[in-house]
């Protein structure tokens, strides 16, 4: 998994990460952070139940942001993992009374059933390969415990960009032109560009079936998934990206248990 990105930008991806005022915060910043303010972060909030007692694990956990939303949702005992050793210092600085350690989820340094519940926030993409994390993360839940992520939509991210055009489709073949596919759905892909272009990350979209092949081979039993549309909001911040997310998934978000 390449990291350099996150490490080379952190104090960039902090800045984001924390700019959620769109009234008043650098309109540069809010378009950067637009997605997770108005799409991702209220939909992951939606699926969190109430976490009292619970002994919670959050996987990219980033600079720990979600710490605030996690602790709303009831939570005093989170651990946060990152590979991006200067983002899990900002995490250390900011959230002094949580655990966070610079640990690979391929890899992941705890007991076996140690968890009561584990978060991810658009991280997956990141794996060119689930196969080892989603055994590495099922290994340390509990029995019954929940997996909540969220991840690119394939729908949305396998298109192929021309301009400020996403194109999902083929045009039949005529006399006049040769067979034209636009997009790629069934293949797994590479893609470099998702919106934040100085932090120079490689993501990877797949089919919604690999998704569930390989939750499945991993002890998990998927009870929900969720295709969450932009927030009212949205439309006071940008009438277009809200009609756009209104029609077109950004991201598709897995509630899942171990077996």
């Amino acid at each position: 998994m390449k990291i350099n990105g996150f490490n080379k930008e952190a104090n960039l991806w902090i800045t984001i990460r924390s700019t959620n005022d769109y009234k008043h915060s650098d309109p540069a910043l809010i378009k950067m952070n637009r997605a997770h303010l108005f799409i991702e972060k209220p939909a992951m909030k939606v699926k969190i139940h109430d976490l009292t007692g619970k002994k919670v694990l959050t996987v990219g956990c980033g600079s720990g942001e979600e710490c605030k939303l996690l602790q709303k949702k009831g939570a005093t005992d989170i651990t946060g993992i990152d590979i991006a050793t200067k983002l899990i210092k900002e995490a250390q600085r900011c959230y002094p009374k949580y655990k966070f350690h610079t640990m690979n989820v391929n890899k992941i340094e705890f007991q076996d059933n140690t968890f009561d519940f584990v978060y991810s926030s658009l991280m997956m993409h990141y794996l060119k390969d689930w196969k080892t994390a989603l055994n590495e993360i099922n290994r340390v839940m509990k029995k019954g415990s929940t997996f909540l992520f969220s991840t690119l939509h394939p729908t949305r991210w396998s298109g192929e960009r021309q301009g400020d055009t996403l194109l999902m489709g083929f045009q039949y073949p005529s006399k006049d032109s040769k067979l034209k596919i636009f997009g790629d759905y069934l293949n797994k892909k590479a893609i470099n560009d998702i919106g934040i272009r100085r932090i120079n990350m490689t993501s990877y979209v797949r089919p919604l079936s690999d998704m569930f092949r390989e939750l499945v081979k991993a002890n998990f039993e998927i009870i929900d998934i969720y295709e969450p549309k932009a927030t009212t909001e949205t439309k006071f911040y940008n009438q277009g990206y809200h009609e756009i997310n209104q029609k077109i998934p950004d991201f598709i978000i897995f509630e899942a248990i171990k077996k």
